[in-house]
């Protein structure tokens, strides 16, 4: 059968058909501006539907109830790390109680349409309470009593810092100092992880073969009144052997410390160096002296546990395992409290303050040497006696270590690491760094990290 063509798409020269060419073009146009009206006009969008990115996971947003108290820093980089990782793959909407006097709480989280809870809980009944819900719950650090095997957490995610960690983490930090006395401050009320961070303090000095002192348990009335408890923390401090290392649990016990010092004449940190927990900016930079402290990496905590959640609640409650997640990752951060080596030798000492505060620039054993008024003969033959190495391997280490923080606990690039760690160049950094801990300094990062940006 013969089919009559449209003059209209009579062909040219070229086999392209011009008038098809200018319909397609007007054809395009018009999509356009279907799909704008479905953006201005509400009543549109069934016929265009342009859905979010993240309706291909999930058809509801999901809603969760977050249950952290703010009172104090770790708690309130845990809960930005748990918004970060929203704004990134939600959206999500939540519901907060964070303790509060005003705020408003939620007991019908049904009608809400909670689809998940992140909640740190120091009791049964306060488990219970976030267990009422019949959602995915991640607890954040709950007490060791509540996990276990006949918990009704047994069911669920925990996410628990590995307090004894922290301990190992200042002893070693004291312990590279050359410090051989120590003591550890615990908490008012002697809470299991405060112990647990005595006990991993404790430890690792003794393995080392020092002793070290724990203060004493405090009476309940010196529990309710620092005027009576600061008579004997006095006493205390003024009867260990000095020079002497010692960790706080938390950095307000630190304080505290470091105002007993001050009121006693004793020297900080000549005779006593100072190490808290928790590095809250606000305390550690307005004692006297600044206080050194261990930052424990809130953020990661909470992108960590949002993380948990989602992936949670994408599952089928059956199929939802539990799981322990334990966190390790801190740092020292270095104030006036603890900024001194305890060596005896002077000039060591001095040489040592100069490899640390110019780690980022080229230092030569010449210019420690002249800084420390010796010959570079005779500040050789020191650092082989006092610290076991060279004075350009010391140097090495101490940029090394510096490095293996930085890409622990920043963001930065290799590049700008290996520039504020005296490195050449990033492959500089690279050969050094996998000679040293047999990793490059990628794959050390990648080890520390999560998919976080």
């Amino acid at each position: 059968m013969h089919t009559r063509r449209n003059p209209l798409m009579r062909k040219t020269r070229r086999g392209a058909s011009r008038i098809g060419r200018d319909h397609l073009t007007i054809a395009h146009t018009q999509l356009a501006i279907n799909a704008q009206k479905c953006y201005d006009e509400p009543e549109m969008k069934l016929d265009c539907p342009l859905p979010h990115p993240a309706d291909r996971h999930r058809k509801h947003t999901p809603r969760v109830l977050l249950v952290i108290p703010t009172a104090n820093i770790i708690h309130r980089q845990i809960l930005n790390g748990i918004l970060h990782y929203a704004h990134r793959h939600g959206p999500w909407e939540f519901h907060m109680i964070t303790g509060l006097f005003e705020e408003q709480g939620i007991r019908r989280t049904r009608e809400w349409g909670c689809t998940g809870a992140i909640a740190f809980t120091d009791t049964r009944r306060h488990v219970e309470a976030v267990l009422a819900a019949r959602v995915p719950v991640v607890f954040i650090n709950p007490p060791a009593s509540l996990i276990d095997a006949k918990s009704p957490l047994a069911a669920h995610c925990c996410v628990v810092r590995d307090h004894g960690a922290l301990g190992v983490i200042a002893a070693d930090y004291f312990l590279e100092r050359h410090y051989t006395h120590f003591a550890y401050v615990d908490d008012v009320p002697r809470e299991a992880w405060a112990s647990e961070r005595a006990s991993g303090f404790a430890g690792r000095v003794r393995s080392q073969g020092f002793d070290c002192q724990i203060y004493p348990a405090l009476s309940p009335k010196e529990r309710h009144d620092y005027g009576l408890e600061s008579r004997r923390l006095s006493a205390w401090l003024k009867g260990l052997s000095k020079p002497v290392a010692v960790m706080a649990s938390r950095d307000a016990r630190a304080r505290q410390i470091l105002d007993t010092c001050m009121d006693e004449g004793i020297s900080v940190p000549y005779e006593i160096a100072v190490l808290g927990t928790g590095n809250d900016e606000i305390l550690c930079e307005t004692t006297t002296p600044s206080l050194s402290s261990i930052e424990l990496d809130g953020e990661n905590t909470g992108y960590e546990c949002a993380k948990l959640l989602d992936g949670r609640m994408r599952l089928p409650a059956a199929e939802a395992a539990a799981c322990r997640v334990s966190l390790g990752q801190a740092r020292v951060v270095t104030r006036r409290s603890t900024d001194i080596s305890c060596i005896a030798d002077p000039h060591m000492a001095k040489a040592l303050a100069l490899i640390r505060e110019r780690l980022g620039t080229r230092l030569t054993v010449a210019q420690v040497a002249r800084h420390a008024n010796l010959s570079q003969r005779l500040l050789e033959m020191k650092a082989r006696k006092i610290l076991g190495r060279t004075v350009r391997d010391e140097i090495q280490r101490q940029r090394l270590n510096h490095a293996r923080a930085l890409l622990r606990n920043s963001q930065k690039t290799v590049s700008e690491i290996a520039a504020e760690c005296g490195f050449c160049d990033p492959s500089h950094l690279g050969l050094w760094f996998r000679k040293t801990f047999r990793l490059t300094p990628t794959a050390f990062r990648a080890s520390f990290r999560s998919d976080r940006p």
